[in-house]
Parts: C-alpha cells; sequence; structure tokens
C-alpha cells in the first residue's frame, strides 16, 4: 500500500481535547460497555471537530442492552449493533452505577 506508519501515536497528543480519560469499571465485567461507549465518545468529538464532546454512557448499555450480559462480560459487536439500533444517552443523564456488580434496571427516561 505504500503507507509510512509512525513508531508511536497517541491520541491525546493528535486530538487534545476530543480524547476523554480513561474510566474504571470497577468490580463489574462491564468492560465491553466502556470500550464501546468511550471509543464512540471519542470518535464523535473528533468526526464533528468538538461540535459534539459528550461522554457517553456505559452504564446504559449494562442496564438495558439485552444481547449482553451486564456485569458478567459482554461482545464488542453485540455492543457495536446497540449502538447503531438504540443510541447512547450521556453518562450525565445515565451515570455508572454498577462498580460493586450490581446491575440497575434500565433507565427509560435516557433511551
Amino acid at each position: 500500500l505504500g503507507l509510512t506508519v509512525p513508531d508511536e501515536f497517541n491520541s491525546t497528543e493528535q486530538w487534545p481535547n476530543f480524547i476523554h480519560p480513561i474510566r474504571d469499571q470497577k468490580h463489574c465485567g462491564s468492560c465491553w460497555a466502556f470500550g464501546a461507549s468511550e471509543a464512540f465518545s471519542d470518535r464523535l468529538a473528533i468526526a464533528s471537530k468538538g461540535k459534539i464532546n459528550a461522554v457517553l454512557s456505559p452504564q446504559h448499555m449494562v442496564s438495558c442492552d439485552w444481547l449482553n450480559f451486564g456485569c458478567d462480560g459482554g461482545i464488542l459487536y453485540t455492543a457495536w449493533l446497540f449502538l447503531k439500533f438504540s443510541g447512547l444517552p450521556t453518562d450525565e443523564c445515565d451515570p455508572y452505577t454498577a462498580g460493586a456488580g450490581d446491575v440497575a434496571s434500565c433507565n427509560s427516561k435516557c433511551a
């Protein structure tokens, strides 16, 4: 392809105002929800050049994505399907509460 790949790349240097901090899932197997929601939050900020710069809710995915298993794990592919077909509210609307391993019911006010 003739592409040159850099020896290193730091997205926080490339897009300093659009990469959100890494968050802690604590004692809940919600890495699938954090991975999807954080990647999408960052990509949305980058693609919109900061016009949309919100932290999206992994909790909403943990509680509402019935194709995955809440704190018992999930599959990134189905998490992306949930994002595509259901959307995702901000973390402000549905903050993360599953850190102790307890999954709250789906917050319909944010759905």
